[in-house]
């Protein structure tokens, strides 16, 4: 059920929760082969997918400050990386050479967002931005499990991102 109102602490707890469910999701990657790999590669791709277009949505977007201009520029990195990653063979050492250091960035772009970004943009949020962050978060695991269509496995990251964002644009942001 869509929430009007929200609180910081509901939007940390829910960006959180996700950015660990990314840590696991990278881990199950780095710890399968095989078919079992190219399953998780593919989920991690459509959740990251998701939750970076609700975050540029809804949360980056919410204050034009140097600090959400620097998560910008890490998830286009992000981004970049990822069509590499897509472009090797997950059996390969080069491919689990490459996951190492993107999981590495995520990591590093994760906490940033927990502890510099979202204070500093929840800070003076009024409860209904607050609110919207929390919807379009909430919305990334329900869209994650949807299956076909563009974020269907074997769509690339760019297409899939394209498409979240296109999906995430039709919810309310003011």
């Amino acid at each position: 059920m869509e929430k009007t109102t929200s609180t910081a602490q509901e939007v940390f707890e829910l960006l959180k929760a996700q950015h660990e469910h990314i840590r696991e999701m990278l881990a199950q990657v780095m710890d399968t082969t095989g078919a079992a790999r190219d399953s998780a590669f593919g989920a991690l791709e459509r959740f990251l997918a998701l939750h970076q277009a609700a975050e540029e949505t809804f949360i980056h977007s919410h204050e034009d400050s140097p600090v959400s201009q620097e998560r910008v520029h890490e998830e286009e990195k992000a981004g970049q990386l990822m069509a590499r990653l897509e472009a090797m063979d997950t059996a390969t050492e080069a491919f689990e050479n490459a996951l190492a250091k993107f999981a590495a960035s995520m990591m590093v772009h994760m906490e940033a967002e927990e502890y510099e970004e979202l204070p500093e943009l929840t800070r003076n949020a009024s409860p209904q931005a607050l609110g919207r962050m929390y919807n379009a978060l909430e919305r990334v695991p329900e869209l994650a499990k949807q299956k076909g269509g563009r974020l269907e496995a074997g769509a690339i990251f760019a297409s899939m991102l394209a498409y979240a964002k296109a999906e995430f644009s039709t919810l309310p942001s003011q």
